[in-house]
């Protein structure tokens, strides 16, 4: 069915088959039940009525969703270029696939599927055992869970909950924020789990755990890192333990640092082949060249000064052979490599 215009519908029960269709031109006001086994797509969607669930196992596309009074079962695909947004004390339990611009999940997000939001997220409670990914700023306020073999990645994570636990692997691009002003947040590390910050690293609240931490720019405690946590800034300013840039909190005893070996080599997860990658500088261009190995597809660098701070950044689809604007400065700056499967290596270059 194709509908121009918007659209208003209002029986107690919408299911769009597996071989239907319907298409609005225009803005989707629904007050129904809704079983999605086919295809709806609008400019906007809108689910309005106080019903119990929605069930999505085939693709609910739009620029804007709102699902305002019902939890959302997704076995298929929601794509929402704009935002999807879901009512105060409404799930999203997801097995399939959700692709947004902005999120916002005001009770629990169940994610056993993949999802991306590529402006941000805000979910009350998060329980990841897939992939998360996205750009932005990712914010948990209740409890989050990323559990053994799950992947969370974005540019900003922000904990403010006492209740996050990782045992799978979390990547910050730019900044990991725990903690803020008087709110009370805490980050366990299981043992195995693996926390990569490219970014910055500002703890107020308590790290603890079995885990470790990597952080290649600047690394300040102010709250309490305790357990048999592994920490390592590849930057850091203090010569003496915790070798972090600033440290006016506590630091147990049974904290190490760098015993997995140096950041941003083994410190960075996985091995990716980019370590392999041979960096040529040319003295007097403001470039050096970074030879990938192989047809290994480079999804984007981050250059860094010896203080860690980020100099400039690319992302895209390199291969071959990569120019990387360089300062005119002579000195020791670090260079990262992420290949598209998100692993990661880091080159420390010597330029004169």
């Amino acid at each position: 069915m194709v509908r121009a215009g918007d659209a208003a519908i209002a029986p107690a029960l919408l299911r769009i088959t597996p071989t239907g269709s319907l298409y609005v031109y225009g803005r989707l006001m629904l007050g129904a039940k809704l079983i999605c086994d086919g295809t709806i797509d609008a400019y906007e969607i809108t689910v309005t009525n106080d019903i119990d669930t929605i069930h999505c196992n085939g693709l609910l596309t739009a620029g804007k969703v709102r699902l305002m009074n019902s939890t959302c079962y997704n076995t298929g695909s929601i794509l929402a270029a704009d935002s999807l947004i879901l009512g105060w004390w409404h799930d999203l339990y997801n097995t399939g696939r959700v692709k947004a611009g902005a999120g916002l999940v005001p009770n629990i997000f169940f994610n056993q599927g993949r999802a991306e939001f590529t402006h941000g997220l805000w979910a009350l409670t998060f329980i990841n055992s897939d992939t998360l990914v996205g750009g932005g700023e990712f914010v948990f306020h209740a409890a989050m869970t990323n559990t053994t073999g799950a992947h969370l990645g974005t540019d900003t994570l922000t904990l403010l909950t006492p209740d996050a636990q990782v045992e799978g692997s979390v990547v910050v691009h730019h900044r990991l924020e725990i903690g803020y002003n008087m709110q009370p947040a805490g980050l366990e590390l299981l043992d195995g789990a693996t926390v990569q910050v490219w970014g910055d690293l500002h703890n107020l609240g308590m790290i603890e755990g079995e885990g470790s931490i990597c952080v290649l720019g600047d690394a300040q405690n102010h709250g309490t890192i305790t357990g048999q946590v592994d920490i390592c800034d590849a930057t850091p300013t203090m010569t003496n333990a915790p070798f972090l840039d600033l440290n006016t909190g506590t630091v147990a005893a049974s904290v190490t640092f760098c015993a997995a070996g140096p950041c941003g080599t083994t410190g960075l997860g996985e091995a990716s082949v980019l370590q392999d990658a041979v960096i040529i500088p040319d003295p007097g261009s403001g470039y050096c060249t970074v030879r990938i190995p192989g047809n290994t597809l480079v999804a984007g660098y981050i250059l860094l000064d010896a203080q860690g701070r980020r100099l400039g950044q690319g992302a895209g689809r390199f291969h071959g052979d990569l120019r990387v604007p360089v300062p005119q400065v002579a000195g020791l700056y670090l260079l990262l490599l992420r290949d598209a499967s998100g692993h990661a290596a880091v080159h420390r270059v010597l330029f004169h």
